[in-house]
């Protein structure tokens, strides 16, 4: 039994309750792509896939002795131009396949070429005892297919869309799209690309830890951002870019009211790497500028003007100094830093060692004094033949 058309057939053998069986559709596949250059010569190829035959030569099928029908079916491929073809030059045709074409195909001007691709159902030539066997209406399918092509002077470039929100601003010129798009294996031939910046709510779990890791430096986090580039193909998502993209320039607001102000920006990229941004400024505007390679969660930051050692009085309480001074990138996240020049607070344990030492030192000098003085009495009684 061999099926020749898609569609559902019901099946009824003696002894046995009827079945169902869905056949499925072939599938015209071809290499030519979405757009192409004026000038392009290419071998454009088609297939006809999804079926449970074997590519062979047209001339294998036909005439054969023995009655298989399942081997007698076969296909002849034709291809046909609806629309443009004073665009296209044609040649070297190898249609003798019944899976399978080849053409050369030269695009010479500019407009768009409509193929019509179609997989004729060859009727049966086999001989069974001497007569041949016929393809009936019921069971003749002829799979067939359309595929247009744009011929443009200039394949498009691929741009960056920027949908990110009032508290970012971005200079998207450092971005290699032509990067992100052999990675991701796309191309503006085959497929309608964008790249679009945006931003999602930022997790609290994320925004907590910068939070921690500023404070921990002396910084305030005013604003906590989560900036993400994702990559679409013909409408679809097809990445989501964290790195590898090039240079990103982006602006996070932190508040006029802290313009001219010392900054820094926290970044928590995948959810593991931390990095952060040192010796900035807030500008007039309000905001800090900085360059990125990854893209993920930032906090923006400034310098906690209350935490500030300033000189007070002995027993006075006082904020954290800035351990982070150098620059370098925070990697603990302990909070409440404590700076060396803090005065000494009551009940701290470390000021009570260094009054036990004092007291300590006392009993000393004490001690060293009363020797001397039992030494001096016993050498002047000596001297005069007095007992002590």
């Amino acid at each position: 039994m061999a099926f020749t058309r898609p569609g559902t057939t019901r099946i009824e053998i003696e002894g046995n309750e009827p079945y169902e069986i869905t056949i499925e559709e072939p599938v015209i596949n071809t290499n030519l792509p979405k757009r192409i250059q004026t000038g392009t010569k290419m071998q454009m190829t088609t297939s006809l896939g999804n079926t449970m035959l074997e590519d062979k030569k047209i001339d294998e099928i036909s005439n054969r002795g023995i009655y298989d029908t399942k081997a007698a079916i076969g296909y002849q491929p034709k291809v046909e131009i609806l629309s443009g073809a004073d665009l296209v030059k044609r040649e070297n045709g190898d249609y003798s396949n019944i899976l399978s074409s080849s053409e050369d195909i030269t695009f010479t001007g500019e407009g768009t070429v409509t193929f019509k691709v179609t997989y004729e159902m060859l009727p049966f030539k086999q001989v069974a005892s001497g007569e041949s066997v016929a393809v009936s209406d019921e069971v003749y399918y002829s799979p067939e297919a359309t595929f247009s092509v744009d011929i443009v002077s200039e394949l498009p470039a691929v741009e960056v869309t920027d949908k990110t929100g009032d508290g970012v601003a971005a200079d998207l010129t450092g971005v290699d799209t032509d990067k992100i798009c052999a990675d991701n294996n796309v191309n503006t031939a085959e497929h309608d690309i964008e790249i679009v910046l945006s931003q999602e709510e930022a997790t609290d779990e994320d925004g907590l830890l910068l939070e921690q890791m500023a404070d921990k430096a002396g910084y305030s986090v005013k604003n906590v951002y989560e900036v993400v580039m994702t990559l679409f193909a013909d409408g679809k998502e097809i990445s989501n870019i964290t790195d590898d993209f090039g240079a990103l320039k982006m602006n996070l607001y932190a508040g006029k009211q802290h313009a001219g102000e010392d900054a820094c920006v926290y970044q928590l990229h995948n959810g593991a790497e931390t990095i952060r941004y040192d010796d900035l400024k807030v500008n007039e505007d309000g905001f800090v500028e900085i360059t990125v390679d990854r893209l993920s969660t930032f906090a923006v930051a400034v310098k906690d003007t209350q935490s500030i050692v300033t000189p007070a009085d002995p027993g006075t309480e006082t904020g954290s100094a800035d351990p982070n001074a150098n620059g370098n990138a925070a990697a603990s996240l302990n909070t409440g830093v404590s700076s060396e020049t803090e005065a000494p607070r009551t009940g701290d344990s470390a000021n009570l060692f260094v009054w036990n030492i004092l007291c300590i030192c006392s009993l000393g000098a004490v001690v060293v004094f009363c020797m001397r003085k039992i030494k001096r009495t016993l050498f002047f009684c000596s001297k005069r033949n007095i007992r002590p």
